[in-house]
């Protein structure tokens, strides 16, 4: 079970480099909808309502950009039709619309567990 433990944080640390490397703002915010999803589901839950509890800030700072950048990004997706976003809440309404513009699919990546 240790191993199980150890083996997942490093699924989500390699998750988050990728989103951390020389990738552009837009692939960024789609891979982060992506793993938030990901994450949800593997919790029992609806990956496509989503709960934003992080502040805008938190999550600029954890994607490394700025806060009018991530703002942006979540309104491009949501104009495209991706996703729709009220107050703190967040629907992927094309998940396959985020993977086509992150160029990566999380749920490959948890095929180890």
């Amino acid at each position: 079970q240790l191993l199980r433990v150890i083996s997942r944080e490093i699924v989500i640390e390699h998750e988050h480099v990728m989103m951390m490397s020389s990738r552009p703002a837009l692939e960024r915010v789609a891979l982060f909808v992506q793993v938030l999803a990901q994450r949800e589901a593997l919790r029992g839950r609806s990956p496509h309502l989503l709960n934003l509890s992080m502040p805008r800030a938190d999550i600029a700072s954890y994607l490394s950009l700025a806060n009018e950048t991530v703002s942006r990004m979540l309104t491009s997706l949501e104009k495209r039709g991706l996703i729709a976003i009220a107050r703190r809440k967040l629907e992927i309404l094309n998940a396959q619309g985020l993977v086509d513009i992150s160029g990566e699919d999380p749920v490959s990546m948890r095929l180890a567990d």
